[in-house]
């Protein structure tokens, strides 16, 4: 099972670090590529593998997404209401209950993430409990288990740099044997706005088409920018 959490693009509610660097308008745009790109990675995965996104948003909004945005092969459901732990909990419980017994979870602020490394999770969880993809800021941009273990969730100081601290130490605590990914990065502030749009370049130069829509919305923005400075 591959588990998608994702925001709806609601001006104002979204990226709001990237404010007032950007607009709300701008900040919700650049938040549904990395949701379209996001989507359109976990629908190229194997047919064989179940496909979910859970949105955090009001029931209108997340019916209009379904029907505009999200492929058919995803089925859409509801966060939780709570702190990430108890939204990752109350997700990934009912999944295993169902005899599921691998589920990978991402979100959407590292849209580059390519199929190759969602699958090498999976096949990670073979000798591993718990596989972690860590970012530079502390947390994880990846997590993936092979049983429920709540209380990987419960303790955790989470939106700070001790997520992934915290998380490995609870599950050494727990007897759980886990393995890391390579370190990525959250597409989250003013200053990481540069680096997505050099790499993507690159990965383009090299005959790789990752991230579409974002490199198409960073390509906006940097015309806004350069015009803005042409008019100074």
């Amino acid at each position: 099972m591959i588990l998608v959490f994702a925001k709806v693009p609601i001006a104002g509610n979204v990226k709001t670090r990237l404010m007032p660097h950007l607009t709300g308008a701008e900040a919700a745009a650049l938040h549904q590529a990395c949701l379209e790109d996001v989507l359109r990675t976990v629908a190229g995965l194997p047919r064989r593998l179940e496909k979910r996104i859970l949105f955090a948003g009001p029931p209108p909004t997340v019916r209009q997404l379904r029907s505009t945005l999200v492929p058919k092969s995803i089925s859409v459901g509801f966060q939780a209401r709570g702190n990430l732990g108890r939204r990752l909990a109350a997700g990934m419980a009912p999944l295993f209950r169902s005899g599921i017994t691998r589920v990978v979870v991402i979100g959407t602020d590292t849209p580059w993430l390519n199929r190759r490394r969602i699958l090498a999770a999976l096949r990670l969880l073979t000798r591993n409990d718990v596989v972690l993809g860590p970012t530079e800021d502390g947390g994880y941009y990846l997590i993936a288990c092979r049983r429920f273990i709540p209380q990987m969730f419960s303790g955790i100081a989470w939106g700070t740099d001790q997520v992934m601290e915290q998380t490995k130490s609870r599950l050494r605590t727990l007897g759980a044997r886990y393995h890391l990914m390579p370190v990525d990065f959250d597409l989250d502030r003013p200053e990481d706005l540069a680096r997505p749009w050099r790499m993507l370049a690159l990965a383009r130069s090299r005959g790789a088409r990752l991230a579409p829509a974002l490199s198409r919305m960073l390509a906006q923005l940097r015309r806004k920018a350069f015009r803005s400075s042409r008019r100074r």
